[in-house]
């Protein structure tokens, strides 16, 4: 899981702003170190709750072009009180809300959460994100719709949408999201990865084109 669709898809997708930038489950680093490639001055800050893997974030940290930009702590969100507000605030979550089929039990952890879960992300969100600041998230499409609601009950807005889908003629399985303080007009957009033959979309390659070698 150290580098996954969902994730490059994020880092990508995401506005990149300049100022503070905060990466909830950060893993092993990946959508931080995508947004300070993309941007030229913001601090990221990338937490877990796994330590192994805030390792690994931190080691991969140091070896890229922008580790004076890059902060990665090993807390829960439960636990972490930052001494400010965030101008954006990313998250690729834990989604299974039933048990996976995984026999490797950190990945599990990485991917199993119950609604809690989502709903303090939700509520820290709410509290450290500036008023004119961006959350983003890519989740599963299924749980789209009561993540949208639990952000709305914290006055958090949806204003723009991609939902992707693996393949065209295939429906979408994932949700990326975009939330503001504010209410705006809502753009919406689907995103295939792949055509009918297999082979990246124009549409992909260019979103991701400065990600992958």
């Amino acid at each position: 899981m150290k580098v996954g669709t969902d994730g490059v898809l994020l880092g990508a997708w995401a506005e990149a702003r300049e100022g503070q930038i905060l990466d909830i489950g950060t893993g092993t680093g990946l959508i931080s170190l995508m947004l300070a490639q993309r941007t030229r001055q913001a601090s990221v800050i990338g937490i877990d709750i796994d330590g192994w893997a805030v390792e690994e974030a931190r080691m991969n940290a140091q070896r890229s072009p922008w580790k004076e930009r890059l902060e990665m702590l090993h807390i829960g969100i439960e636990h972490y009180h930052p001494n400010g507000l965030f101008d954006e605030i990313v998250s690729n979550p834990p989604f299974y809300i039933s048990s996976p089929s995984s026999r490797d039990g950190r990945r599990d952890n990485a991917r199993c959460a119950g609604t809690e879960l989502h709903e303090t992300i939700i509520a820290f969100v709410s509290e450290f994100l500036m008023e004119d600041g961006v959350f983003e998230v890519v989740i599963p499409l299924t749980i789209a719709d009561d993540f949208i609601w639990k952000c709305w009950e914290h006055n958090l807005y949806l204003y723009r949408r991609t939902d992707v889908c693996t393949r065209q003629g295939k429906s979408p399985k994932r949700s990326l999201l975009a939330f503001g303080k504010q209410k705006k007009p809502l753009e919406s957009s689907i995103l295939c990865l792949m055509n009918a033959q297999g082979e990246r979309t124009s549409e992909y390659r260019l979103l991701t084109e400065d990600f992958y070698l």
